[in-house]
């Protein structure tokens, strides 16, 4: 039974082939967003493929994702189906969270120079 790790949060989950990478995403509670459930018409779920293979790219990601985005090994995760071998896969941190977390080390080292 394959494993999928997802970073940054370093969570892994068993996973049966033929599963995508988002359904495995939610059972592992990682936070992968979307709206329009798995459906490839929001392109939300973009993630990064850094180890192992996954499926062929499907005929609405031929569409969508762009030369320079396949070659990086983006996917999207509603699409992207495991295989037999473990993967892991990089989950794009949301810009909103990048932004607080900055605001908040800020805050702490200008409370430590106090």
């Amino acid at each position: 039974m394959p494993k999928v790790t997802f970073f940054p949060s370093k969570k892994t989950i068993k996973a049966r082939p033929g599963q995508t990478v988002l359904q495995l995403s939610r059972v592992a509670r990682v936070a992968i967003p979307t709206r329009c459930d798995g459906n490839a018409a929001c392109l939300l779920c973009k993630v990064t493929i850094e180890k192992g293979t996954v499926s062929s790219l499907s005929a609405s990601e031929e569409r969508k994702l762009s030369e320079r985005d396949r070659a990086r090994g983006i996917r999207l995760a509603c699409q992207a189906r495991v295989l037999e071998e473990d993967l892991i896969v990089r989950v794009p941190e949301s810009r909103l969270k990048s932004v607080v977390e900055k605001a908040l080390e800020r805050q702490r080292l200008e409370e430590e120079e106090w």
